[in-house]
């Protein structure tokens, strides 16, 4: 399932570093933004030994999200469903790297068994990715009910359409 960018203004400057929402109304929000994905090279700075967050990584990386103020990488899917109230949905371990410190290491990004490779073969991620698909597949448990009382007011309706047309105050009965 690919990830839906919003149009909306309020994302202009929006920060991976920042607390993820926990209300459904904002998280829905921010899924329809999809992840935060800057592309200008130049935004990426070098680190002491030359390396740099490459924006490339997005293709093979869908998930993945880039702080610009804190120059690191984050996984949009895990930020957002990795933890309920602070605790690990999944019940094993979670890297707090991806979530909200970010991870920065450029050098081991790419290495097997190791950063951004770790992340999308990880449990935990693994768990995230299927609670954002269940999040996008789930109905409101308010508009789930909307055709059940839709329909009894129908009902209502003409129950009390019949009865007032048999008797004046046999509505008022109902």
């Amino acid at each position: 399932m690919a990830l839906q960018l919003c149009t909306c203004l309020e994302f202009l400057e929006s920060d991976p570093a920042l607390k993820a929402p926990t209300d459904r109304a904002t998280k829905l929000h921010y899924v329809k933004h999809g992840a935060i994905q800057p592309k200008p090279a130049d935004c990426f700075k070098r680190s002491d030994d030359g390396r740099c967050f490459r924006s490339d990584w997005y293709l093979r990386f869908p998930w993945l999200e880039y702080s610009i103020s804190k120059q690191a990488a984050f996984c949009f899917h895990c930020r957002l469903f990795a933890l309920e109230n602070g605790i690990p949905c999944s019940g094993g371990q979670v890297d707090t790297a991806f979530i909200s410190s970010g991870f920065n290491n450029w050098k081991k990004a790419l290495e097997k068994g190791r950063g951004l490779r770790k992340q999308a073969d990880s449990q935990s991620h693994a768990f995230a990715e299927k609670a954002y698909r269940n999040f996008m597949q789930a109905t409101p448990v308010d508009s789930q009910h909307r055709p059940v009382i839709y329909l009894k007011r129908e009902i209502e309706k003409s129950v009390v359409g019949r009865n007032s047309s048999k008797s004046p105050d046999a509505a008022a009965h109902i």
